[in-house]
């Protein structure tokens, strides 16, 4: 599962390239991600709380990738950082 989280942030962080709007690709992992939680069984408050989370850590994540879109070292730095956001 471990792999499938970090190629879903690599397709989101080429579509951020294309399509330079880093929240909605945070909207779309939180989405899968909670929607994934919600298939096992996880109740609502804990959905509610993991949504939240994740959406703001990716939110930030997505917005510096944005941001440093024109420093190569720094963007790949950023990326290769943030994918343990994957781990939650």
């Amino acid at each position: 599962m471990l792999f499938v989280k970090i190629m879903l942030l690599a397709g989101l962080a080429k579509l951020l390239i294309e399509m330079d709007q880093p929240f909605l690709c945070a909207g779309l992992y939180t989405v899968a991600r909670v929607g994934y939680a919600a298939i096992f069984g996880c109740s609502l408050p804990t959905l509610l709380v993991m949504a939240a989370i994740i959406f703001a850590l990716t939110s930030l994540y997505f917005w510096l990738l944005d941001k440093l879109e024109g420093a190569d070292v720094l963007w790949f730095l950023v990326l290769a950082l943030g994918l343990p956001i994957a781990l939650l």
